[in-house]
Formats: C-alpha cells, structure tokens, sequence
C-alpha cells in the first residue's frame, strides 16, 4: 500500500514505515506538497493512488464526499 502522510504526521514515521518496505511520502519532507490545501492534497493522494494518512478526519470526509460524487479530479 502506497501512503501519503498529511502535516501533522512526524516525518519520522515515514523513516520508519520506508525503513520496513512501504511506500510512503511525508507531506513534511517534499516541499512540494507542504502548504497545500486539503483538497489539493486528496487530489495528489488520488493521482498518485496513495491512501491518505491525517488526523483531520472531519474535512477529509467532506472531500471524500464530494470526490464521490464527481466534482473532484
């Protein structure tokens, strides 16, 4: 499974999930993705087919909700 870690998660846990095999990027460690919004964050999740790993469960739902039902991506 390939994961995407959002801002709140340690870096380190990315160091150590990668040092055991897994696929993962921290949101911290890829100047990329630090700072983008959670919509644009789901969205590079979804491109990537990377689950999304954050501890903002309440606005993730209502982004999952909405890319159901087609108006995201």
């Amino acid at each position: 499974m390939k994961l995407l870690l959002d801002e709140q998660i340690s870096g380190k846990v990315a160091d150590r999930l990668q040092e055991r095999g897994h696929d993962v990027i921290a949101t911290t460690a890829a100047p990329s993705l630090r700072g983008l919004s959670d919509p644009d964050l789901f969205e590079v999740a979804q491109r990537q087919g990377r689950a999304l790993v954050t501890y903002n469960r309440p606005d993730f739902e209502a982004i999952v909700r909405e890319y159901a039902g087609g108006r995201l991506c």
